[in-house]
């Protein structure tokens, strides 16, 4: 992940494009922390990053890595990656988000990880994971507005009332006002008030994200 820099989200993310099956960050920042092993998508998280399976669990194989050219919304081929890793892309160091998907708004809020900007928000966040959406519709303006940015900080804590970025088990991402948990069920409104309230169950969610700002299309910019 380091050599393709690579974050957990975009891991995640990748892994679904190149197997078709889905996978969440939460998922990727157990096997990564050793809370879980997940042999079974081994060979998809493999793939993605262009090693072999055997080099993936034990750090052993001389054919370390292998031919296969993977890309990821914001990042670089993986053959680009190994070669501009320590030349172009870690110049940028501070002062950049990088966009990684399109928030494609309306009733349920989704976002789109594919085909989506490969650009970066001239914009300094302390989460070293912090990334960007470009939004598109207006299910939530004023607030947000047809092609402004979000930029989303997943390890900063949550600020009641205020706007996260919600990822459910089963593959919705909405962006909503968290509104706290409850009896075991966590309660997000819309941003829109058009839109009604919603609740959600702890185990039916994978991750929420803190909504750190809302960017004009003027802070945006691909090298």
């Amino acid at each position: 992940m380091a050599a393709r820099n690579l974050t957990q989200l975009q891991l995640a993310m990748l892994v679904g494009e190149v197997s078709g099956l889905p996978l969440s960050q939460v998922a990727i920042q157990k096997i990564t922390s050793g809370k879980t092993l997940q042999s079974k998508r081994l060979p998809d998280i493999a793939r993605a990053l262009g090693v072999t399976v055997e080099w993936l669990a034990h750090g052993e194989d001389d054919s370390r890595f292998s031919h296969t050219t993977t890309t990821v919304v914001g990042v670089g081929s993986a053959a680009e990656q190994s070669s501009n890793t320590d030349t172009e892309e870690r110049k940028l160091k501070k002062g950049l988000v990088p966009v990684v998907g399109i928030a494609q708004l309306g009733d349920d809020g989704y976002f789109d990880g594919d085909g989506g900007p490969s650009g970066f928000l001239k914009i300094h966040s302390d989460d070293p994971d912090a990334y960007g959406l470009r939004v598109k519709g207006d299910s939530m303006s004023p607030r947000i507005k047809h092609g402004e940015f979000v930029v989303i900080e997943p390890n900063q804590s949550l600020v009641l009332h205020e706007d996260v970025l919600v990822i459910t088990s089963d593959g919705r991402k909405m962006i909503k006002v968290f509104c706290g948990l409850k009896d075991g069920f966590y309660r997000f409104e819309s941003i829109n008030e058009d839109h009604r309230p919603i609740h959600i169950a702890c185990e039916n969610i994978d991750a929420i994200h803190y909504v750190a700002g809302i960017l004009k299309g003027t802070r945006y910019f691909e090298p």
